[in-house]
């Protein structure tokens, strides 16, 4: 492989799509390559690049949600998340993956209560996959503990 590729604005703004498409999206992709390549790209970009890719993330992401049947939010954990947001909390959860079926135990940070256009979702940086997500609302099974911050989490938004 050739230790120097060169490649065109457009396609670095394609790979960097790509990239935050497979932060949201694929779980068989490798978050730490997909962060690395992230990492090499977003400086290259404009702010008016990310924030394109951005939107365009979120466009994406509203359309594969509309697919999913949502499930009443706990009032209860709602609010727990909304606190941990505001306090700069993490939160250890049990949460239901509805587009793997996969039940996983994470710690996340959330950062931001998603547009209610796209369902009952957050966002929170993920210690699990070590990279920002979006989670459902509705797919906490249970938050199991609070926890302060910590030190060398720092979500990398786009």
């Amino acid at each position: 492989m050739p230790d120097n590729i060169s490649l065109t604005k457009d396609e670095l703004f394609e790979i960097a799509l790509l990239c935050q498409l497979g932060f949201e999206r694929f779980t068989v992709a490798d978050d730490n390559t997909l962060k690395r390549i992230w990492d090499k790209v977003k400086p290259t970009l404009s702010d008016e690049d990310i924030a394109e890719i951005k939107s365009l993330v979120m466009q994406e992401l509203k359309e594969i949600y509309e697919t999913f049947e949502y499930h009443e939010v706990d009032p209860v954990i709602f609010q727990q998340v909304k606190s941990a947001l505001s306090q700069g909390q993490r939160l250890r959860i049990r949460y239901h993956a509805h587009t793997t079926g996969e039940t996983t135990e994470r710690v996340v940070r959330p950062y931001e209560i998603a547009d209610e256009s796209i369902g009952p979702y957050f966002s929170a940086f993920c210690e699990l996959r070590g990279a920002d997500r979006l989670f459902r609302l509705d797919a906490i099974e249970e938050i199991l503990e609070v926890l302060p911050q910590g030190n060398n989490i720092t979500p990398e938004h786009l």
